[in-house]
């Protein structure tokens, strides 16, 4: 299971591998819509992060790899958090 997909990955995620936000921006990007370049920390990342309170190390290289490539200097991107149940039926904890 992958910890990390960047945009330019051209990988097909399942909803609750990358929650509602991710895979949206993911489907856009895949069917010609102009996207900002970016990446989504998958879920198996996040239960890897809850059960050994550490992220995974390859998910740390392949995060500082990606942000290379998305601009000419690598030193400015921009983090915006999710969750892939932040939002349901009965509750919503956007911000």
């Amino acid at each position: 299971m992958k910890n990390w997909i960047d945009v330019k990955d051209n990988h097909e995620p399942r909803v609750d591998e990358v929650g509602g936000k991710g895979f949206n921006l993911l489907k856009l990007s895949s069917n010609g819509i102009n996207v900002p370049s970016f990446g989504v920390v998958t879920s198996h990342a996040h239960s890897y992060w809850l059960k050994n309170k550490a992220l995974p190390e390859e998910l740390v290289k392949d995060i500082k790899k990606s942000i290379e490539t998305w601009s000419d200097s690598g030193q400015y991107f921009a983090v915006r958090s999710s969750m892939a149940d932040e939002d349901g039926d009965t509750n919503s904890f956007a911000g």
